[in-house]
């Protein structure tokens, strides 16, 4: 697969005259918790030639090919990206800290340089809780639960409860989140460690029975995780991500 995605990549540069400077796994790969029929979720931060940044018309920033039953490709313009990590955006910041890369060329270290002074906890914590939020109410009431659904519950409260902890941009590695923050907990650890066991024998579809040690945790995270937000903070100034961009697309001030 690895070769596929690497040729898709170069099928993408040449057919939106771009070029990739980073491409990662995101999802439950690189959580590290996929089933035996996970696809792989591939994204990107790409560039395009300078000339198409003085265009007058609005030009799309975004990059998706069509969905196969393998393979699950998209990813933003540079300016896209960097406009958003400046506000924090939770998706870039986890991209870069994906444990499976497929593209990493030297521009991409102008981003990675943005990174720490990007990162602002509110705006982290807000949005995991609000992934934990959305997938928990669709299967709160349920004597039976999607296995990935439950995960994809549990792993964002604990990156809350690692960002509420330690102020810091939470692990990619589900198993790194677990020694961070549940070591008082190991109960709760020993069901998620067999939860990700079985996950990996079943089908993204699969589910089983309601677990009433994750269920109890779950609302008591998101209860006692929504109470401790911190407030909000101003963002960095514009001119470190102008010169980023400036940078990377090749353009120099007069």
């Amino acid at each position: 697969m690895h070769e596929q995605i690497q040729q898709e990549l170069e099928r993408i540069e040449r057919e939106n005259d771009v070029r990739v400077i980073f491409a990662c796994e995101s999802g439950s790969r690189a959580w590290g918790f996929p089933s035996r029929d996970s696809d792989y979720d591939v994204r990107m931060v790409y560039y395009h030639p300078l000339e198409w940044y003085l265009s007058l018309q609005t030009r799309r920033e975004v990059i998706e090919r069509p969905i196969t039953d393998a393979l699950d490709i998209s990813g933003w313009d540079i300016r896209k990206t960097l406009a958003l990590l400046r506000k924090s955006n939770p998706n870039i910041l986890e991209w870069s800290r994906s444990p499976i890369v497929y593209r990493r060329d030297r521009k991409f270290s102008l981003i990675e340089s943005l990174l720490e002074i990007s990162f602002r906890p509110q705006n982290a914590m807000r949005h995991y809780l609000s992934m934990a939020s959305n997938t928990r109410r669709s299967f709160l009431d349920r004597p039976e639960i999607n296995v990935k659904k439950y995960l994809y519950t549990i792993r964002p409260l604990m990156c809350a409860r690692w960002i509420a902890e330690r102020n810091s941009q939470p692990p990619m590695l589900y198993r790194e989140l677990m020694e961070g923050v549940l070591q008082r907990e190991p109960d709760v650890a020993a069901e998620i460690e067999s939860l990700v066991v079985r996950k990996q024998d079943l089908s993204e579809s699969d589910v089983i029975g309601r677990n009433d040690i994750l269920h109890e945790w779950i609302s008591r995270e998101f209860e006692a995780l929504s109470a401790i937000v911190p407030e909000a903070d101003s963002y960095p100034e514009w001119s470190l991500f102008q010169d980023a961009f400036y940078k990377t697309i090749g353009f120099a001030q007069a």
